[in-house]
């Protein structure tokens, strides 16, 4: 891959994903629900939101990786996630790309695995995208900004885990962090309905699919 597929920043050991990966053990026929069937087909499979979005495969325009600097970052010294220009409410931002697996064979400690559907899990641990660097917002704000959503991309038809922005704005050098960035509940705070509110009159003004 040429240095310019790669994004700056990106950690040298870690391989950079254009796409997802499948664990080996998955079924093909299995696959083959995610992956290649249209959006009709689908409609009468499962409820997975279908999106049209503007998905890069190499990196996003919108985003940069960083150094967490502040001090009292509980990640300090880190890499975090953070908005080139101002990102409007409801907004795609990128795919959060990773490998996809069964969920037992989830490590418990993981802070990389998210809820792909069903069983299946999407983990960026060894590898991934921009996105596996954002952080979790407990203990660094009283909200998220940002939210993962599995949908199914209009015109693939190809199912993925996408990263929306919420009902605020995101300025330019402002980080992105999420609600449970983990899999596994370990205490957090439940989401609250107050930061995906008003969506749907977004979705009427704006004409655009948002996180559901």
């Amino acid at each position: 891959m040429s240095p310019n597929s790669i994004p700056p920043n990106w950690p040298h050991s870690l391989p950079y994903l254009t796409h997802n990966v499948w664990a080996l053990d998955i079924p093909a026929i299995q696959r083959t629900r995610y992956l290649h069937r249209t959006v009709s087909e689908a409609a009468s499979e499962d409820d997975i939101p279908v999106k049209k979005v503007t998905v890069y495969t190499g990196p996003c325009p919108d985003v940069e990786i960083r150094t967490i600097t502040e001090k009292s970052h509980p990640a300090f010294g880190q890499k975090g996630l953070y908005a080139k220009k101002r990102i409007s409410p409801f907004s795609f931002l990128l795919d959060y790309r990773g490998t996809i697996q069964s969920s037992s064979n989830v490590s418990l400690q993981s802070d990389y695995t998210l809820l792909f559907d069903g069983d299946l899990t999407i983990d960026a641990q060894n590898s991934g995208n921009e996105a596996r660097f954002i952080n979790d917002f407990h203990k660094i704000s009283s909200r998220p900004n940002a939210a993962f959503d599995t949908y199914r991309d209009a015109t693939t038809g190809e199912v993925r885990v996408g990263v929306w922005a919420l009902n605020q704005c995101i300025e330019p050098g402002q980080r992105f962090w999420s609600h449970m960035v983990r899999i596994w509940n370990k205490g957090g705070k439940e989401w609250d309905d107050a930061w995906d509110e008003g969506e749907q009159d977004w979705v009427v003004e704006n004409g655009e699919d948002t996180l559901d």
